[in-house]
């Protein structure tokens, strides 16, 4: 989708396929969590991409549910039960895993930019998530 893009598109971190940098396109080794927040403040969107098989939600998505970013949430086949338990935030924006798809959600975001007033989710929160686990440990 981006390789047909203007936009450009950074990715960070390590993969099992192999990726290559093209004019809008940058891919970039695993960086410390202190870099990554420096990069996340500079993004206009996130992009979290879902896990191939199983139910297994990589934790960026719980790191970018802690800023005011939009973020496109990019889910493959089969992941309906993710979506719903994502959906009821109102904070992600989701898209099926294929090019067209992804050229129609992030032209959607760029055009209705301004209008999105994204807020961190609580519930995902260090505090909430401490208060959850010693109230699950006390019963």
């Amino acid at each position: 989708a981006f390789l047909k893009s203007k936009h450009s598109l950074n990715i960070y971190g390590e993969s099992d396929i192999v990726l290559e940098d093209s004019d809008n396109i940058k891919i970039n080794n695993r960086h410390s969590s202190f870099e990554m927040k420096q990069i996340i403040d500079k993004s206009d969107v996130l992009i979290h991409v879902s896990n191939l098989k199983g139910g297994q939600i990589p934790g960026k998505v719980f790191h970018y549910s802690a800023t005011n970013k939009p973020i496109l949430f990019i889910l493959e086949e089969g992941n309906e039960k993710i979506k719903l338990e994502f959906e009821k935030y109102n904070r992600y924006i989701f898209c099926e895993n294929n090019s067209n798809a992804i050229s129609s959600k992030i032209k959607e975001i760029v055009e209705q930019f301004k209008e999105y007033d994204f807020k961190p989710v609580e519930d995902f929160s260090p505090t909430k998530t401490v208060a959850n686990l010693i109230d699950i440990a006390l019963k």
